[in-house]
């Protein structure tokens, strides 16, 4: 509704896709990540990205294969990941929010 205005989804995850929604609204969890899971994970990813959403993921943990499964969610979409410590996580999402509305999302 704003023109000036940029939708953005702020993740904040570990990294592991072990959730996701049925066809009937169900909240589904399993471990460890089912296909379907990591399915549902890429299709609302590219509906947000065929939206204009820009994801911006906070990712808390350390896991090499988490962080890379993250990082091609984030460059599918053209969103962006940080890695701030559990002590400075409110810090950084509040201050992405803030440049996103005013229009700064591509600038750091």
């Amino acid at each position: 509704h704003h023109p000036d205005g940029e939708s953005v989804v702020l993740v904040v995850t570990d990294g592991e896709p072990t959730a996701h929604l049925d066809e009937g609204g169900q909240a589904l969890f399993t471990y460890p990540p089912a296909r379907a899971t990591i399915r549902a994970t890429v299709a609302e990813v590219d509906a947000l990205t065929r939206y204009g959403a820009a994801i911006n993921v906070f990712m808390l943990g350390e896991d090499p294969g988490l962080a890379r499964f993250v990082d091609a969610l984030a460059r599918r979409n053209g969103g962006r990941v940080f890695s701030p410590s559990a002590d400075h996580l409110g810090s950084y999402v509040v201050n992405d929010y803030l440049r996103a509305r005013r229009g700064q999302r591509g600038r750091r």
